[in-house]
């Protein structure tokens, strides 16, 4: 059933991003059948489902349309070529194991891109869902104002056919999902079209139908491997590379997210590069994840990638057999069914967790959102991996510093941040770090050093407690050094205890552990607070009652006031 609704979606589809390719129609319906072969085959997602994108339609026009006459044999051969290219560089992307890259896309990216393609689809649909014939375009401010500008078209009979078809959806995918939704509401609408065309006419309904299609499997073809169109399309194809492979990436880990899948980005860079270089011998331009198709194939059920096998298989037949009957789909149900596959792209839950738990988070989202509806998709996912990079620098250039003192309340006297019924010693800082010592984090720990020494003059010993610090690069290593030094000109003494393998490492590798001082070092608290205790000034130790460590208890005792 999957497969089936899957065929019925991307018949329009295919047709229209075809001609947005500058491309003759029966071109998207190629390019939906032998790369959705391959990809599903190939790929790792068991949703994913490849084929023709508005997207990198648009892209593959914007860059062909200089450099030869849209639907001529010059742009046809060159688009092939512009697939093969393509699907070269995804599948070695996918053999040198650099879908790795893609790990930089947080969740909150997806949320926001996901939430953003729902609203693009719905408003892409909107026209066909009123009846009205309008230019299309991807752009979010141009759908509008398409739509704006030719409202007075409105056919009601064509927009009661959509609500129709969006209402039976969303009714049935509340109450009955085992019913197939997607598919019940295709002939839920269709019988409503079919109705209200025998009641008031074809022609008095204004209600479009997908029209004939082209009968015919893909005839094989031959990319042209010269070496000056090789030279010319390479910048090109790199940018449609860089697109497709945004997008497919994008819209798996957007799906798979939602079915708790695990996919392997690398896997997936294979079977769509695979796809690629097969469609390109089977009249196919480049093409990727589909997110409409891959949204509809989750919500109609798929489980696994046979779904994408059957529904080549049923384009197939309905292109051969089936055309006739195929022809007389409503454009107003089509447009229906991608409405509430659209508005499932929408996360509702994931948004309101974001707003609740993480405000910074919840920024990346909506900048993610606002960047995908205003700007070019390949554009608005770097600007969000972008702005989830500055959400990470920002929390690690901070790494929580607490100040610990051992808890007499607690049998082993367990060290335990400062509350005001716990004792510091009035000679040693004890200073938990709780995050990694780099780069951007060194203004943040040299500050807050600098505040303890001004703040806290007679404690001149500090022991760094370094446990929770994964990783120390040369300026954090120089800091430590800077630290240890200012420590010593004010007779005091810098101590490191626990370190990590990895941090020790950089200490010793980079000679800082000489300007330290070996002796500094300490794997244990245990070990630690015996050897600091006989360096500390007896003078002081002899005054104070406090008795903060166990060692404490072998100094002289104070005199009695």
């Amino acid at each position: 059933m999957a497969g089936l609704i899957g065929a019925v979606v991307v018949l329009p589809q295919g047709v229209a991003f075809a001609t947005l390719a500058g491309l003759p129609p029966a071109y998207g319906l190629y390019c939906a059948m032998i790369p959705t072969l391959v990809a599903a085959l190939f790929g790792s997602s068991m949703h994913a489902v490849s084929g023709p994108t508005n997207a990198v339609s648009l892209l593959v026009l914007a860059v062909l349309a200089p450099l030869a006459e849209p639907g001529s044999a010059r742009y046809l051969s060159m688009a092939l070529t512009l697939s093969l290219m393509c699907g070269a560089l995804m599948l070695a992307m996918g053999v040198f194991r650099l879908g790795t890259l893609v790990n930089f896309i947080s969740n909150g990216v997806i949320v926001g891109f996901t939430a953003a393609i729902g609203l693009l689809i719905i408003a892409s649909q909107i026209p066909p869902l009123l009846g009205i014939h309008v230019e299309h375009s991807i752009a979010f401010l141009d759908s509008l104002h398409n739509l704006i500008v030719h409202m007075n078209e409105l056919h009601p009979w064509a927009l009661a056919t959509g609500v129709v078809t969006i209402v039976t959806g969303v009714l049935v995918r509340r109450y009955a999902p085992r019913r197939v939704p997607m598919l019940v509401a295709m002939v839920v609408g269709s019988a409503f079209a079919l109705g209200v065309g025998q009641i008031v006419g074809p022609e008095a309904s204004g209600i479009a139908l997908l029209g004939p299609l082209p009968g015919a499997l893909p005839p094989l073809s031959l990319p042209d491997l010269s070496r000056a169109t090789l030279r010319t399309l390479s910048g090109p194809a790199l940018a449609v590379t860089i697109l497709a492979v945004t997008q497919a990436i994008a819209i798996v880990r957007a799906v798979a997210i939602r079915s708790g899948q695990r996919v392997d980005a690398n896997r997936e860079l294979i079977g769509q590069g695979l796809s690629n270089v097969m469609g390109a011998f089977f009249s196919a331009y480049p093409s990727t994840a589909s997110v409409n198709r891959c949204t509809i194939n989750f919500e109609s059920g798929a489980r696994t990638p046979l779904a994408a096998v059957l529904s080549v298989i049923s384009l197939v037949l309905l292109l051969v057999i089936l055309a006739p009957v195929a022809a007389l789909l409503p454009l107003p149900t089509i447009a229906g069914l991608l409405v509430v596959a659209g508005w499932g792209l929408i996360d509702f839950d994931q948004i309101r967790l974001y707003l609740r738990a993480s405000p910074q988070e919840a920024g990346v989202v909506a900048a993610t959102l606002i960047a995908t509806l205003f700007m070019p998709l390949e554009d608005a996912i770097l600007l969000g991996v972008g702005a989830s990079f500055v959400v990470y620098l920002s929390r690690t250039s901070r790494p929580a510093m607490r100040s610990l003192a051992p808890d007499p309340r607690i049998g082993e006297r367990k060290f335990m941040p400062l509350t005001p019924e716990i004792a510091e010693c009035p000679q040693l800082k004890v200073l938990s770090v709780e995050g990694s010592i780099y780069f951007g984090a060194v203004d943040h720990v040299e500050s807050h050093l600098e505040t303890l020494r001004e703040l806290a003059r007679d404690q001149k010993h500090l022991l760094l407690v370094t446990r929770n610090v994964n990783f120390v690069d040369v300026a954090g290593a120089e800091l430590l050094v800077r630290e240890a030094r200012k420590r010593r000109w004010d007779h005091g003494r810098l101590y490191i205890q626990g370190a990590r393998a990895p941090v020790e490492s950089v200490l010793r590798n980079g000679g800082f552990l000489e300007e330290l001082g070996k002796e500094n070092l300490f794997r244990s608290k245990r070990d630690a607070i015996p050897a600091i205790v006989e360096r500390l000034d007896m003078a002081v130790c002899a005054r104070c009652r406090a008795r903060i460590f166990r060692e404490c208890a072998a100094l002289p005792k104070p005199p009695d006031d």
